[in-house]
């Protein structure tokens, strides 16, 4: 089962492209599209997990170069069967991540925001 989103391995696709032959087009685009591109080697991402991650789950991610913002947690709520962090990966790391069994999926943090207001 694939556990990482589709837009997100495309953004770790551009970044690892971006990183290997930098274009300025390239560049353009991802920042159009709301990637961050203060550091290609990393990725800001929403990581889903069955229940909280236990301290060695979390050493385990240390270890990986993974920086999860503990205070992020969301715990499972009513039909959503996940709690989730944000946390920040090397791009390297993203299939050893969604390797691990504690995580249920992955999912790109770097997103271009737009009001989603009606005019009256």
């Amino acid at each position: 089962k694939i556990k990482a989103s589709s837009q997100l391995l495309f953004q770790i696709d551009m970044k690892k492209l971006q990183m290997e032959n930098p274009t300025a087009e390239r560049l353009q685009q991802m920042e159009s599209q709301g990637i961050d591109t203060k550091d290609l080697s990393r990725q800001k991402i929403f990581m889903y997990v069955f229940k909280e991650l236990s301290d060695a789950e979390q050493k385990g991610l240390k270890d990986l170069g993974v920086a999860v913002h503990l205070s992020s947690w969301i715990p499972p709520v009513g039909i959503f069967p996940n709690g989730y962090y944000s946390a920040d990966a090397p791009v390297d790391m993203i299939s050893k991540l969604a390797a691990k069994q504690y995580v249920a999926k992955l999912d790109t943090a770097e997103r271009l925001l737009k009001p989603n207001s009606r005019p009256q």
